[in-house]
């Protein structure tokens, strides 16, 4: 007997241990005064006589088994099936009697938790070896005592046993109250569901339809593509079987709360049984009309799904289905509160009378049942009787059939397809607008349940070619003969299923092309009521010295000084010592002679609006001590990377927002051990402890180094186990970016590896045993890592609210997002990459548009492009994606709700973007957004020119801007780029005229040396002369022949003066040599 308590306490609707049950007080509080406002309301009434009893008494047997309304009834006010327990509803008090080990479970209902206690005051009886007679009498005088004492309510039909039941039914039938059937107010009671009901149910219905489209269909498909003989039973044991292994249908579901509140159902062949309750024979499948059913169970709480499958299905069968699915929408649609029953059947037959009045007879006599806890709430069934309204969160199993069907055309003259039958099922939700449909996920339109098998070749046709689409184009018409004869049917099927899966994805990428269209003229409609707001950019000034008292005393006014108190640099000009800031000189360097140094500056892109106002660009000195020029020339530099680093620090940790304090929750915290973080504080991999606190996570490593992340600056969290991966993960996408150690980041990650290495002192390799050995230990340490991190995310969701995601592994696709390749997975509201560094997640809720880039039939791989809603942000991209992942990332997008475009080239981002920038309006508005990438647009040929200017790659660092490494001498006027650009005389030049034009250019040079003063007056000039004009021939012989290539600057021109003293150049453009002619 008391092996039996474990049985006793058992519960299907939580995955707590089993020896330990925990009752869930303020939700068996909320539940007890609604039975309690349920009976209170209507005990009275004259139009509900449900709830007439003055007392209910509810009793359970030795098993569960047989008494289901009593079964359900403890589940819906505790969680837990308590066998032998008697619970007696009084007027003012709750009579509960059973065991000291159950009672000592249930005593905390009694309780309060945070200042609420229960309604309805709670009594429990204790029952011992003798003296349960005793007992009976007090509850007899309880009853007695409970508003008028006249009746009792019981449930009638519940067939309950045991030595306990005998001796209640015994003491039962002495009493001198009425005894009244109770089972339809509990029926009522359970109709309505509350938030946590709800909650169960979806997951219960997602569960269904997961089943059907994943095991118990292919199933189906795969015996009828191989002809073999499978009987209904074995298919309905082979998917009942994926119940009592949730783990394969999602890693969150585990078998304590996922069970099946049915065998699967599987009729085919012409016998077909519609009832609730019907069971599968053991006939073999037939390839004609196949019904298949199932059910769900979560957490005690009930789904069901059914569907029809037409194998080679003739006109009228086409017809009798599609009139089908037109009751079912016809019920869906009247499925709204307020609405009698018996209304929504009338509607059905009203409906079928209209379209086929041959089908009347032949329809469903109940169109379906409310559910929940119960399979079938016996009070809300759907026929022409039943009176009673729909309201608000009730929840239906809506089944339509057309049952006794006979074919008026049977051209195989196959008995068995001779008579048929029709069935469509789905789990509904009412709510005050449009119904919600649970197991809407699985497919049954006409075309998408029916199979056509041909033994005669076929013609899959191609999907007409649009003359713009860039899309690669399947081949011509093919002929494929088959050698089993449902082999051909199911490939076209699934063409058929392809072309309208992507007809449907083109129809809704228009409507959000058109909606976004719509919200970006509204937005900027908006803008241009309120006006135009111009902003303007922040100058900063630096003053090197505030007063002449800081100016550093020196000897002599013909010396760089650099001086690091002030971050300054006191340069010499006509006789003066100028002081610089640091912050306004862009580099400092010496050329192949020592004798000279050139400070490049900082200068203003915009012309000033005072025209007096000049800005020195280059100052250049020369000074035979070179020594001198070499130590300013370091000290120069020490100084601009000292300031450059302190600048760089600043600028990171300018957007850090200041964290509020940490708050430590004392007691068991939610806690993970021996794991990880990356990025490390310290540089090293260092383990440590990671604990949920009030508001928010602490991590701590032996050493005391902390690392805190608050709840609310937790954009986006991640759960990723161990399937595929070497690492178990949990990862946090902040809001703002945080300080670890020296680094700023804003992806925080606590992990642990799940492999352990070992290996042999002696240097052999294991084999045999020893292997399969260590294989069982990483499959135990995986598992046991999974479930450690599993149980700690749930503990963090149920405390602070805070939700996790998973990534979709099935949706994954390989592609490179920084610079390696990776595999990117999928989330509900992300697509990440959380097992490499640098880490990868991009929220969808920011992104503007995608683009695929290099789609095109030749190449296997293409790049795929997210713009952002924030257009200051650069876009993203992952380039070199497998072609065989572009249907699938499509049909993602789309499911997301992301517009996406595709094309043939790689489009210039850094200058679309910067025109987008200067005025985002005019480009919504005026010239169509985003319109121009589609491929099939209509737009003037003229533009051509206009959007050519978009293609080719562009530098993905910024938009545009130079790069402060390029060499000042680089820069070129407009009129020597065009003609650079244009000209093409140069190109395929041979070696003798490259060798005239390098002889030319060198007569130029020493003209100009000679002009300056500078003759070759020793062998070193010389030399370096020699040097020079080798470079030069060097670099047209890597030139192929064309044009030089762009690089530094010739040494002989645009140089600043070289004669005693300083020598000033104004910021204005200067003109350099063409491109054509640098080396």
């Amino acid at each position: 007997r008391e092996q039996l308590e474990v049985h006793k306490t058992r519960r299907r609707g939580d995955a707590h241990e089993m020896s330990a049950p925990r009752v869930d007080c303020p939700l068996f509080w909320d539940r007890l005064e609604r039975l309690y406002s349920n009976w209170r309301a209507n005990r009275d009434s004259t139009d509900n006589p449900n709830w007439k009893a003055d007392a209910i008494i509810i009793c359970g047997g030795l098993t569960t088994d047989e008494s289901r309304k009593t079964n359900a009834l403890q589940l819906w006010l505790f969680g837990y099936e308590f066998t032998e327990t008697l619970i007696c509803f009084a007027e003012n008090v709750v009579l509960i009697l059973s065991s000291p080990k159950k009672v000592n479970i249930l005593e905390p209902i009694t309780g309060s938790v945070d200042g609420r206690s229960s309604s309805v005051p709670i009594k429990f009886l204790t029952k011992e070896k003798d003296n349960l007679n005793d007992l009976f009498k007090e509850i007899s005088t309880t009853i007695d005592s409970s508003f008028s004492g006249k009746s009792i309510g019981i449930l009638k039909r519940e067939n309950i046993s045991g030595p306990f039941a005998d001796a209640w039914m015994s003491h039962l039938t002495g009493m001198r109250q009425d005894h009244l059937d109770v089972a339809p107010a509990v029926s009522e009671l359970f109709s309505v569901k509350d938030q946590a009901e709800l909650k169960a149910i979806k997951t219960a219905a997602l569960i269904s339809g997961h089943v059907l489209r994943m095991n118990l269909l292919p199933a189906i498909e795969k015996t009828i593509d191989s002809e073999k003989n499978m009987t209904h039973q074995q298919l309905s044991k082979q998917t009942e079987a994926i119940f009592s292994t949730p783990e394969q249908i999602s890693s969150k579901l585990s078998a304590e709360l996922v069970d099946s509140c049915y065998t699967p159902l599987v009729q085919s062949g012409g016998v077909y049984d519609l009832r609730a309750g019907a069971a599968s024979n053991q006939d073999n499948l037939h390839f004609g009309t196949i019904i298949v059913g199932l059910g769900a169970r979560y957490k005690s709480y009930c789904s069901n799904v059914a569907r029809t499958y037409l194998v080679d299905a003739t006109k009228d069968q086409e017809e009798a289905y599609n009139l089908l699915l037109e009751c079912h929408q016809v019920v869906c649609q009247n499925l709204k509160p307020g609405i009698p029953i018996n209304e929504i059947h009338s509607a059905v037959v009203s409906l079928v009378q209209s379209k086929n009045p041959d089908l009347v007879p032949k329809l469903t006599k109940n169109l379906g049942f409310s559910m929940g806890i119960e399979f079938m709430e016996s009070a809300y069934v759907i026929n022409d009787k039943n009176k009673k309204l729909i309201q608000p969160n009730m929840v239906f199993n809506i089944g339509i059939g057309f049952q006794g069907l006979e074919l008026k055309e049977n051209p195989k003259n196959d008995p068995k397809k001779q008579m048929y039958a029709l069935f469509v099922a789905d789990t509904v939700l009412v709510t005050k607008d449009q119904p919600e449909i649970m197991t809407e996920k699985s497919p049954k339109n006409f075309t998408e349940i029916s199979y056509k098998l041909d033994d005669k070749k076929e013609e899959v046709a191609p999907p007409k070619k649009k003359t713009k689409s860039p899309q690669p184009v399947r081949t011509s018409p093919v002929e494929t003969e088959t050698k089993l004869r449902s082999s051909t049917g199911k490939a076209r099927k699934d063409e058929q299923q392809k072309l309208a899966a992507e007809a449907k994805r083109k129809e809704h990428q228009k409507e959000l092309e058109e909606k976004k269209r719509r919200e970006a003229q509204e937005i900027y409609a908006r803008k241009q009521k309120k006006g135009k707001t111009t902003e303007t950019k922040e100058v900063t000034v630096v003053n090197s010295y505030k007063d002449p008292s800081q100016f550093p005393v020196t000897e002599s006014v013909n010396k760089i000084i650099v001086d690091t108190t002030h971050e300054s640099v006191l340069m010499p000009i006509y006789g003066m010592l100028v002081p610089f800031h640091i912050s306004t000189i862009k580099n400092a360097s010496k050329g192949t002679d020592e004798e000279y140094l050139r400070i490049n500056f900082n200068t203003s892109d915009n012309a000033d609006a005072n025209n007096n106002v000049v800005y020195i660009k280059e100052l250049t000195y020369r000074s035979s001590d070179t020594k001198a020029l070499a130590t300013a020339l370091r000290l120069i530099k020490e100084l601009r990377k000292r300031v450059s680093q302190r600048d760089e620090k600043l600028r990171l940790e300018s957007d850090i927002v200041e964290q509020d304090k940490l708050i430590i929750s004392k007691g068991r915290n939610p806690r993970l051990s021996d794991i990880f973080v990356r990025p490390s504080p310290t540089g090293r991999k260092t383990t440590g402890i990671l604990e949920g606190h009030t508001n928010g996570f602490r991590f701590t490593t032996p050493k005391g180094a902390n690392v805190d992340i608050l709840y609310k600056n937790i954009a986006h969290a991640f759960f990723q186990p161990a399937e595929n991966e070497l690492l178990v993960l949990i990862h946090f996408h902040l809001n703002h970016a945080i300080m670890i150690g020296k680094k700023k980041t804003q992806d925080v990650q606590f992990c642990t590896e799940v492999m352990e290495v070992s290996q042999a002192l002696d240097g052999r390799y294991k084999h045999g045993e020893d292997e399969l050995e260590d294989e069982q230990r990483e499959r135990q340490l995986r598992a046991r890592l999974n479930n450690e991190f599993q149980s700690f995310v749930k503990r963090i969701e149920e405390a602070t609210g805070l939700e996790f995601d998973m990534p979709y592994s099935d949706l994954g696709f390989s592609g490179v997002p920084h610079r390696s390749n990776v595999l990117l997975q999928p989330t509900v509201n992300c697509l990440v990459n959380l097992t490499e560094q640098p880490f990868f997640v991009m929220s969808l809720k920011a992104v503007e548009i995608a683009y695929f880039e290099r789609v095109q039939f030749s190449l296997k791989n293409f790049d795929l492009v997210f713009v952002m809603k924030d257009y200051s942000k650069p876009v993203i991209h992952i380039n070199a994606i497998g072609i065989d992942f572009l249907e699938s990332i499509k049909e993602w997008l789309d499911s997301c709700d992301i517009k996406y475009y595709e094309g043939t080239q790689t489009l210039n981002w850094n200058r679309i973007m910067g025109v987008i920038q200067a005025d985002p309006q005019k480009f919504h508005t005026e010239e169509g957004g985003w319109s121009f990438l589609n491929p099939d647009s209509d737009e003037d040929e003229d533009d051509g020119e206009q959007s050519s200017d978009f293609e080719g790659g562009g530098d993905s660092d910024g938009y545009g801007s130079e790069s402060e490494d390029e060499d000042e001498f680089s820069e070129a006027s407009d009129e020597d780029e065009v003609e650079d650009e244009d000209s093409e005389e140069d190109e395929g030049e041979d070696w003798d005229v490259l060798e005239r034009k390098a002889a030319r250019e060198d007569d130029e040079k020493k003209m100009t040396r000679q002009k300056r003063g500078r003759d070759f007056d020793s062998d070193e000039e010389r030399e370096e002369e020699e040097r020079e004009k080798k470079r030069k021939q060097s670099a047209s012989v890597k030139s192929g022949g064309g044009k030089m290539a762009a690089g530094g600057a010739s040494k002989g021109s645009g140089s600043g003066s070289k004669g005693a003293g300083a020598g000033a150049r104004s910021g204005k453009p200067a003109t350099s040599l063409p491109l054509k002619k640098r080396t």
